[in-house]
């Protein structure tokens, strides 16, 4: 099978904005800039470009080892709402995607003028579910997956947004779920000039426990 997917229509629009809803834009405690991605790039795209924003919400199963606890209670609302898409994935690639062993999950606001660089979360699985993609445009906004080749990072990071040699361009509309093999890609996000994106980040299986930051 193959190493990522993407599964069509796994969320309404009117489900998806029920998972929105769901952050309060006034918890600023939860409320994060991915200045972990600042490292290593061209430091020149940051004067054309901005960072997204992540409301970070962990599972409370963590809570004794994790030592950036965020959320517990929305954790709790947004894996109720999100299970579906899961069970849908599941069905199909037949893996363990429940919500007692998720480590969390994201939602990551994109507005224009934002950016996410090369990178990768350290984990077996992650599932990238679209909330909301408006007025965005077509050649804007992809997805970019690199085969993870340690030798190939440093070009990768530099040359971003301009580097050709990923492997796949993914594209996803309002509804679409990408599963990844976290363990094989690098992965980054085009500029977005216009519209909004919002996406849900689901993750299993971290392999960095000692990580120098809370992803």
């Amino acid at each position: 099978m193959n190493d990522f997917e993407v599964y069509k229509d796994t969320i309404s629009r009117e489900h998806a904005q029920e998972v929105i809803n769901v952050t309060d834009y006034n918890d600023r405690d939860n409320f994060f800039l991915d200045f972990e991605f600042l490292s290593g790039v061209n430091q020149d795209i940051w004067q054309k470009y901005n960072i997204c924003e992540r409301y970070k919400t962990r599972n409370r199963r963590d809570a004794e080892n994790n030592p950036y606890p965020h959320n517990y209670d929305a954790f709790d609302v947004l894996a109720e709402k999100l299970t579906p898409v899961w069970e849908t994935v599941m069905a199909d690639r037949n893996i363990d995607l429940k919500v007692e062993k998720c480590w969390g999950i994201d939602l990551v606001f994109y507005s224009p003028g934002t950016i996410l660089t090369p990178h990768v979360d350290g984990f077996d699985t992650v599932l990238i579910t679209c909330l909301e993609s408006r007025n965005i445009l077509p050649e804007e906004g992809n997805l970019l997956l690199w085969q993870q080749d340690e030798s190939s990072l440093d070009k990768i990071i530099t040359e971003f947004p301009d580097n050709k040699d990923f492997k796949e361009t993914v594209h996803l509309e309002q509804g679409d779920t990408l599963w990844m093999d976290d363990k094989d890609f690098y992965h980054a996000l085009t500029p977005i000039t216009q519209g909004v994106r919002v996406t849900a980040i689901s993750r299993w299986g971290n392999q960095t426990p000692d990580r120098g930051f809370d992803y």
